[in-house]
């Protein structure tokens, strides 16, 4: 299931495939799980981790886009934007904290 990942795109399909990979390496037992190559599981894990920046950046420009955007005001309508949000300003108050200069307008 693992092999039949391939390409990662943002799209149901795709995310159906990922999720159908992790729950049957998840459920598997041990003896299965120890066939699967640290190469196999690196396929897995990165086609999670592409998966969830695709879908980082894909739910940020829904809510940058918001009607009051050139007001620097953002649009929160669902609890994937509201993560979405909590994660910028995590990672803009960190690197405030780092010494890093940066604005309200680097969160592109």
């Amino acid at each position: 299931m693992i092999n039949d990942i391939g390409d990662v795109t943002y799209t149901e399909e795709c995310k159906a495939k990922i999720d159908k990979a992790r729950r049957a390496y998840d459920s598997a037992v041990e003896q299965v799980k120890s066939i699967i190559t640290p190469e196999q599981y690196k396929v897995l894990t990165d086609a999670e981790a592409a998966y969830e920046k695709l879908e980082y950046t894909a739910i940020g420009e829904k809510c940058k886009s918001g009607p009051l955007r050139t007001k620097n005001l953002y649009v929160i309508t669902n609890a994937d934007e509201l993560l979405w949000f909590a994660k910028t300003v995590n990672g803009l108050v960190n690197g405030l904290r780092n010494g890093r200069r940066t604005s309200m307008r680097s969160w592109k």
